[in-house]
């Protein structure tokens, strides 16, 4: 689930979120055109000086107008919210352990790795189910009621790196929840293709060891089918260990 609406009165999640998305990118459009193409008649709404009829249009123009407005901003920005989330790989609900993880991992010198980041890219194509093995995008353009990519049980899953071959030099890996903590160096971490090195196995991240744990950690959970660990940022060996659940 993403989250319960209460403008639709539903719970948005795996089989309705791309409706709603499409949802609110139509109706920013809607508001967008009624904004661009009335300009001019808002403002002719301030002169005073014009003649006024029995009925008073404008009036009822100018509410039409400011509710367009206001609609349109506040759900253009819940769109491009929803389309930062869904670029990251994760969910409404999710995000909130994200952060939290996040910040976690940070104080222990870690980065904490989403396992469902499978890249801007891709994690858009699979949201939307286009793209290769999914329809085309122009099916965008209509309001179809398409499957998603996923069967709501299983989601493709990035590798994991193990043994990065040289210390990286530069940091890249979005701070992301429900996932996997780890070195994030582009070396392996399995971004919009790359090939990744097999899992070591064993091995904890306490005491600077550098591992793999999955959910034994203060506040640390995820999905039963694995997810979550640690890795030492002080570790020279940059090790990886896979949980032994």
């Amino acid at each position: 689930m993403d989250h319960h609406c209460p403008w639709i009165n539903a719970c948005v999640g795996l089989h309705n979120q791309r409706h709603f998305f499409l949802f609110m990118a139509w109706l920013s459009t809607g508001c967008a055109t009624v904004c661009i193409t009335g300009y001019r008649l808002f403002l002719a709404t301030f002169d005073y000086y014009a003649e006024w009829t029995p009925v008073t249009p404008k009036l009822g123009f100018t509410l039409i107008y400011v509710l367009c407005l206001a609609i349109g901003f506040a759900v253009s920005v819940l769109m491009f919210w929803h389309l930062y989330m869904v670029s990251n790989g994760e969910t409404s609900i999710e995000s909130h352990d994200n952060s939290y993880l996040a910040g976690k991992a940070k104080k222990e010198g870690l980065i904490y790795l989403n396992p469902y980041d499978l890249g801007r890219r891709r994690n858009i194509q699979l949201f939307f189910n286009i793209g290769p093995n999914g329809y085309s995008p122009y099916t965008l353009l209509f309001p179809l009621a398409l499957p998603p990519a996923s069967n709501g049980w299983s989601y493709p899953r990035r590798p994991i790196p193990s043994h990065p071959p040289t210390k990286p030099s530069n940091l890249h890996a979005p701070e992301l929840a429900d996932g996997l903590i780890a070195r994030a160096n582009g070396l392996g971490l399995g971004l919009e293709g790359e090939e990744a090195s097999p899992l070591s196995s064993g091995g904890h991240a306490e005491d600077g060891m550098g591992g793999y744990v999955m959910g034994d950690e203060e506040g640390l959970t995820d999905d039963e089918e694995g997810g979550g660990g640690w890795m030492d940022l002080g570790d020279p060996q940059y090790r990886f260990g896979q949980d032994d659940r």
